[in-house]
């Protein structure tokens, strides 16, 4: 496994684990016109 490989997916990782966390928080504070 090459670095740039490794680095992309701890990258989607930290960025899925990211969007976990703010849409958990949109859910508990809904917003009008958001998802």
């Amino acid at each position: 496994m090459s670095t740039k490989i490794l680095s992309l997916v701890l990258g989607g990782l930290a960025l899925s684990f990211f969007l976990t966390i703010i849409g958990n928080a949109m859910v508990r504070e809904p917003s009008p016109g958001h998802l």
